[in-house]
């Protein structure tokens, strides 16, 4: 851009890098688990790094006392969200482990064996695109459900749709934040909900956003965010 447009005094600043939107898409697929879109994008042979260590494994996505009300579907739906908002952890993108946790406790046995492959390939695919950060751990990602609707329920098993906001961020790229709805089929497996299948996420509803004129860059919007605690799960 010609400085003479900027104004007297302006400085130029180097424009911020945004996520490629490939990696945009792919967030929505990778925490909304509509794995089947990607699995042709190549990243499917990649190969998993070592796994550097963890603090812990995610928490836990169920309530302890779920067992004790039994099957109901405010039960199903808190599920529901609890295991969409695990698959948002930035340490899924660095550690086969911390997937194999997750997998472990959203799941029953007999989708185990699809989901872990799927999520290799797909958070390994995600890792690869953000580079660096998600290496060092240097990454912000979480999700956030904002609202529910039981789309079926029988007694032992729901549909459940969640619709959430998920944030992704790294010191070097400017924040997406994206809206979507997604959908999640459980059975009262063992005394809790599990989920036995995820369906396929949809956009939105996508709200308008006001933007601030001078809106916090990439690193020290990460170096922010990182300060906050999630709340327990």
């Amino acid at each position: 851009m010609n400085s003479r447009l900027l104004g007297p005094g302006a400085e130029r600043r180097p424009p911020r890098r945004r996520l490629p939107l490939v990696g945009a898409a792919l967030l929505l697929l990778t925490i909304g688990l509509a794995i089947g879109r990607i699995t042709g994008s190549g990243g499917a042979d990649q190969v998993a790094p070592p796994d550097p260590p963890i603090p812990s494994a995610p928490s836990p996505p169920v309530e302890p006392s779920t067992a004790a009300t039994g099957p109901t579907r405010a039960g199903a739906a808190r599920a529901a969200a609890r295991a969409l908002s695990s698959l948002a952890d930035s340490r899924l993108l660095r550690s086969r482990a911390a997937r194999r946790a997750v997998v472990a406790q959203i799941a029953p046995s007999g989708y185990r064996a699809e989901l872990n492959p799927l999520f290799d390939r797909t958070y390994t695919y995600l890792a690869g695109l953000l580079g660096a950060p998600a290496r060092r751990g240097a990454v912000v990602l979480q999700m956030m459900p904002l609202g529910y609707r039981v789309e079926a329920f029988t007694g032992r098993r729901a549909t459940v749709g969640v619709w959430q906001v998920t944030l992704l961020a790294t010191p070097d790229r400017a924040p997406i934040a994206a809206w979507s709805t997604s959908r999640a089929e459980l059975i009262w497996s063992s005394g809790r909900w599990r989920i036995e299948r995820f369906g396929v996420d949809t956009p939105g509803p996508v709200p308008s956003v006001t933007a601030p004129a001078a809106p916090t860059e990439p690193d020290a919007f990460v170096a922010a965010a990182r300060g906050f605690s999630p709340f327990p799960r």
